[in-house]
């Protein structure tokens, strides 16, 4: 872990939206740290246990968590006492909540996301105690458009909410008028605009479905034809984990007061880049060309599939990296490496379906010398049971079955296909160094193709087979027809065949 301390010395804090994707983390993070957390989120009654048991298992201490009541879109914020006092005493105020959503209204969005902050920083003015305000916003503050709106020009910003859609202007426009409002009230204030933020850097746990992940799926459904955007298109990103502990260590930053700071990894690759590693690691091809924002506007929804709002996210924009490297030379963190990160939060993108299912568990191995995905524990001296799946496959396709078993297994992706990289020796070399750390007989379960590596593995090895099941042995199969067996028609067939689907 390449985390250092923080060394927090804030005892009790207020997060508002801590039931959304960074403020789970950001909870856990603080009450880990021995911070007094209360929640303000909607409907309490119906969040707060579950909350609560989120929090124990990601290393925090739900002890320490308490929620109440807050309505961004009502005029008093819809306020509990228990929440008024927490934001007159807490140390720290942390500004995450927003209502979020393309094609809202003009008045909704200016409501909830501008009108609703000002009101929490009145709040936060009777509080004697308070080190920090810190408000949440998004890194297109710094985009160049952006940074010329003058939002006392009425034309301009009516133009601009026109233009970008009411949830982005609204953030916008909130980013300012924070800032104003710390100082008429005399807040201590530090603005934070997170890039585009995926799973923990660890485990690449994500709760978030939008935007970049999307994108991502339609990869992998083979749903993405071209990208929009140029080659030099960038949308940088920061791991939950990382951006939780930086929120974290804020409040006793001196030097962040009345800063703004961008959150992200520098050494984001480029958008094109990032596309082709992501479809490197899914096994699906990445869009070849690109098609303009300008472009992309101008043609109906129905043919793009792409809000149009979505599209003032898709810049070539690049951000001062300056302030962000400082904080983290201050609090001590050091940025785990960008691509392993990219790689683990599509790794769980996979697992998960794209969050329809919990995660089922998996990892690279070294297999003969080349990186194989796996799902299950190699080392395991109880392995009942090895799944081998067929061409064009990966080891999702056992989990109808896989999903129900008790008994210990594995399920690696076949050398070339998956997740796995090519190599690794003969198919019988490739299932000995696989299957060289366990201790037990187990039951090879092969279908297709995979019937090759158990039949020759069990061949090479009797002894350390107990059992073969063979499901529709490549060697059974009738001949398939004259069409099926020309390559050119056939990859260009499957080429379009989405994953579901296949």
């Amino acid at each position: 872990d390449k985390f250092m301390p923080t060394g927090l010395h804030t005892k009790t804090a207020v997060v508002t939206g801590a039931n959304g994707f960074i403020g789970r983390w950001l909870i856990s993070e603080l009450t880990a740290d021995g911070v007094a957390v209360t929640a303000l989120v909607r409907r309490p009654e119906d969040r707060t246990e579950e909350l609560r048991e989120w929090v124990a298992s990601h290393g925090g201490n739900p002890d320490l968590l308490e929620t109440s009541a807050l309505d961004l879109s009502a005029s008093d914020l819809g306020l509990e006492q228990a929440g008024i006092e927490a934001l007159e005493e807490a140390a720290a105020i942390y500004h995450l909540a927003a209502l979020f959503g393309f094609g809202l209204s003009v008045r909704d969005a200016r409501a909830c996301n501008v009108t609703a902050t000002e009101t929490l920083i009145e709040h936060a003015s009777k509080n004697a105690n308070l080190e920090r305000f810190i408000h949440i916003s998004g890194y297109r503050t710094e985009g160049s458009e952006a940074r010329t709106l003058d939002i006392d020009d009425e034309r301009a910003l009516a133009r601009f909410y026109e233009s970008h859609g009411a949830y982005e202007a609204s953030k916008i426009e909130a980013h300012e008028r924070a800032r104003r409002a710390a100082a008429r009230h005399g807040v201590p204030l530090t603005r934070v605009s997170p890039a585009i933020v995926i799973g923990d850097s660890r485990t690449g746990e994500t709760t978030q479905m939008t935007g970049l992940a999307e994108v991502i799926q339609a990869m992998w459904a083979r749903e993405l034809p071209v990208m929009a955007g140029t080659s030099e298109t960038w949308m940088p990103v920061i791991t939950v984990d990382v951006l939780a502990k930086l929120l974290a260590a804020i409040p006793t930053d001196p030097d962040s007061v009345n800063a703004h700071i961008v959150i992200f990894d520098e050494h984001t690759p480029t958008l094109p880049e990032l596309l082709e590693q992501a479809a490197k690691r899914m096994d699906v091809d990445a869009p070849r060309r690109t098609i303009s924002v300008g472009v992309l506007a101008r043609l109906p929804k129905a043919l793009t599939n792409l809000d149009r709002e979505a599209l003032s996210f898709i810049s070539d924009d690049r951000y001062d990296p300056m302030p962000m490297r400082a904080l983290c030379a201050r609090i001590g963190i050091e940025l785990p490496p960008v691509q392993a990160c990219l790689d683990r939060w599509v790794d769980h993108l996979l697992d998960t379906r794209f969050l329809e299912r919990a995660p089922r568990g998996g990892h690279h191995v070294e297999v003969g010398g080349s990186r194989v995905f796996v799902r299950g524990d190699v080392r395991d001296d109880n392995l009942d049971a090895v799944f081998l799946h067929g061409l064009l496959l990966n080891e999702q396709s056992w989990s109808a079955i896989t999903d129900h078993l008790q008994a210990p297994f594995i399920a690696p992706d076949l050398p070339g296909l998956g997740r796995s990289a090519p190599g690794g020796g003969t198919r019988s070399e490739w299932m000995t160094s696989l299957l060289a750390k366990g201790a037990t007989q187990p039951r090879l379960v092969a279908r297709s193709l995979g019937t090759a590596f158990a039949l020759e593995y069990a061949l090479a090895h009797p002894e350390r087979v107990r059992e073969l099941v063979l499901v529709s042995p490549f060697f059974l199969q009738s001949k398939p027809g004259m069409l099926a067996r020309q390559p050119w028609l056939m990859c260009a067939a499957l080429r379009r065949i989405g994953s579901a689907r296949f």
